[in-house]
């Protein structure tokens, strides 16, 4: 019977224990282009918006959350919003470029291979959420 309480109580203590949370790391793949219309950017600048371009698709693939605001007044739809909220720290791992040309201007398309850290996505989201309920 003693031996019985004991694995009782030992068996209790490995369920009883706090679980450690696991992040969960995520990859992610992003294109993003920008068309070289403007005459005075340069092909560096140019790189460097399709690369932005790229890192937010990959951003809205890991985490988008969509917020509602519907206000009816006397029968009358006065505000109706749908907003799409994307947050999330990235970590890249590899961007390559190509160059084209396409209706005689320069295209620039960038690849962005990311990682994201899908735990802290909520929180992030929230947070916008926060600052735009501020404004």
């Amino acid at each position: 019977m003693k031996k019985l309480y004991l694995l009782a109580a030992a068996l209790c203590l490995l369920l009883c224990q706090p679980q450690q949370a696991q992040a969960e790391i995520l990859t992610y793949e992003g294109v993003g282009e920008y068309y070289m219309e403007e005459e005075n950017i340069s092909l560096s600048e140019a790189k460097d918006k399709a690369k932005l371009m790229a890192e937010v698709a990959v951003v809205e693939q890991a985490s988008v959350k969509v917020a509602s605001t519907t206000e009816v007044q006397k029968s009358k739809l006065t505000k109706n919003e749908i907003e799409l909220i994307a947050a999330g720290i990235i970590k890249v791992q590899d961007v390559k470029y190509n160059i084209s040309s396409e209706l005689d201007t320069l295209l620039v398309k960038a690849v962005v291979k990311a990682e994201i850290d899908t735990d802290e996505i909520p929180a992030l989201v929230e947070q916008e959420l926060a600052k735009r309920k501020k404004a």
